[in-house]
Formats: C-alpha cells, structure tokens, sequence
C-alpha cells in the first residue's frame, strides 16, 4: 500500500496533462472561429443591412474568442515563469 501516493501522484499528472490539452484544443478551435467569421465577414459580405444587424452579435462572438485565446496564452505563459 505505499504505493499509493505515488500512484494518486501519477493520475494526477497524466489529469493535468488532459486539462492542458483540452485548453490548447479551445484557444486552437476559438482562433479556427475568428478566421472563419473574419473570412465570412471580408470575403462574403451579405445585405449591408443584415451586417449592421448581425454586428453586435458578432463582435460579441469575437471578444469571447479573443478573451480565451488571451487568457490560453496568459495562463500558460505564467505557468512557464512559474515552472522554472
């Protein structure tokens, strides 16, 4: 039975490591967004009016993705600092 913490040790490592690759998968999928909605916004513009009503909702959608994004590479990087 002694191994015991250094098994509980182990899982918990191997859950972090799940936990930051989830993260990285959410920062890479919310910066796939920004691209597909900047593209669909530039290269497909609709009726001008339907951009000015549908503005709020998409810049709504960009500063969450920017903020995930930021906060994916704030955390990490002061995990680094921290780490070392």
């Amino acid at each position: 039975m002694s191994d015991s913490p250094i098994i509980e040790q182990v899982i918990s490592k191997e859950e972090r490591l799940i936990k930051n690759m989830q993260k990285r998968r959410m920062a890479w999928i919310s910066l796939a967004s920004l691209i597909v909605i900047g593209g669909k916004v530039l290269f497909f513009p609709n009726d001008p009016s339907t951009i000015s009503a549908a503005g709020a909702i998409i810049s709504a959608l960009i500063m969450g993705f920017v903020a995930v994004i930021g906060a994916y590479m704030g955390f990490s990087t002061l995990g680094s600092i921290k780490g070392k």
